[in-house]
């Protein structure tokens, strides 16, 4: 069983949105567009410890690190020196795969991010734009309640999840009560707007 920290009463709810799809499906654009629309939100990522860890460990420096994680760079696909030849996911996938989760079981990045979110903030919503793992987000529902939380998929033509080792996930079962959502990101950037502010307005019960 999963460890979780006990919680404060709240007089309102904090609630936490999961973005689910591949890369280049519009996570971080969405992710971007609430923050815009609602002001008062945390952005936070299951894979930002894991990419603290993975830049510690290769000494890259923050500029590079920035390259790396700028939106829509392919620049973490390719072979690099600083990763002995490897590239940014290749590393990323190695270290979660192969390291973290077998060591500390395949919920660690959840468990770690709970950590985080458990701490006071002023914020009403969290955006979790790297959603991927089922067993990641069950330490989330199971610590802050499974009615607080929503899965927005995101579809988007010709984007896979080829060579990553995250998939579109399902908690219909396990989780019947959880607010589940699938966007189709094929238009222009204002309707994908419109689509995206009405699934969050409907979750946040506006």
């Amino acid at each position: 069983m999963s460890n979780v920290l006990p919680m404060k009463p709240r007089s309102k709810p904090h609630k936490f949105i999961f973005l689910n799809g591949p890369r280049k499906s519009g996570k971080d654009t969405a992710a971007r567009i609430i923050a815009t629309k609602l002001l008062n939100i945390r952005h936070r990522k299951f894979a930002g410890a894991l990419k603290a860890a993975a830049a510690g460990m290769f000494n890259i420096d923050n500029n590079l690190f920035k390259e790396l994680e700028k939106e829509g760079s392919d620049l973490k696909l390719r072979p690099l020196p600083e990763l002995f030849g490897k590239s940014w996911v290749e590393t990323l996938i190695w270290l979660s795969e192969e390291v973290m989760k077998p060591r500390y079981g395949s919920d660690i990045f959840g468990r770690i991010l709970v950590t985080d979110l458990a701490r006071p903030t002023a914020s009403e919503l969290t955006v979790i734009s790297d959603c991927g793992f089922v067993d990641e987000v069950k330490p989330v529902i199971n610590t802050f309640g499974v009615g607080n939380c929503a899965l927005i998929r995101l579809i988007r033509p010709g984007c896979d999840f080829g060579g990553d080792s995250r998939s579109y996930i399902a908690l219909d079962n396990e989780y019947p009560n959880l607010y589940t959502s699938e966007i189709h990101n094929e238009h222009e950037l204002d309707m994908f707007e419109i689509q995206v502010m009405m699934r969050v307005n409907k979750f946040l019960g506006r």
